[in-house]
């Protein structure tokens, strides 16, 4: 991976993921799951909002959703998969700062009303990003269309 230049402008990185232990990868989901640390940066007020709608957040996707993966992957896990594994690639590759989930910090227990990811990148920019995840053909067509929805609806 050292042809990545993350200070290219213009150009699109493509990066190929292959899981091949969902066992320890839900076990390193979970371990960011229920990593709080972000809050610790609030003040107390906005710390004391967001521990209370992320708790319950992180209960359900830690309790319902990580907890009860096996070896079929199901679309509620795969899109925190997607998520996850975008994240973490673009911080191993292309040097981005990983954000909390959009789903700790909206306000539903689960699934959310704009971007599912989110990253810093190195030019301080914060680069929007959304899961889709499908086990029979490929989703990128949903994610397109959903994208698009939220750019328009100035959600970006």
């Amino acid at each position: 991976m050292s042809d990545f230049d993350p200070s290219a402008k213009g150009k699109i990185f493509s990066i190929a993921i292959e899981i091949s232990n969902l066992e320890q990868r839900v076990k390193e989901m979970m371990a960011v799951a229920l990593d709080t640390s972000w809050l610790d940066e609030l003040d107390v007020i906005d710390r004391m909002g967001y521990e209370a709608r992320s708790r319950r957040t992180r209960d359900k996707i830690t309790n319902e959703i990580l907890n009860n993966v096996e070896s079929e992957i199901s679309e509620d896990f795969g899109e925190y998969l997607v998520s996850d594994v975008a994240q973490t690639s673009l911080k191993l590759h292309l040097a981005h700062i990983r954000l909390p989930l959009a789903e700790f910090i909206k306000e539903k227990i689960s699934g959310n009303p704009g971007f599912d990811f989110h990253t810093e990148s190195p030019a301080a920019l914060i680069a929007f990003g959304e899961a889709k995840y499908s086990g029979v053909k490929n989703a990128h067509g949903r994610a397109l269309s959903q994208i698009r929805d939220f750019i328009a609806e100035e959600k970006d």
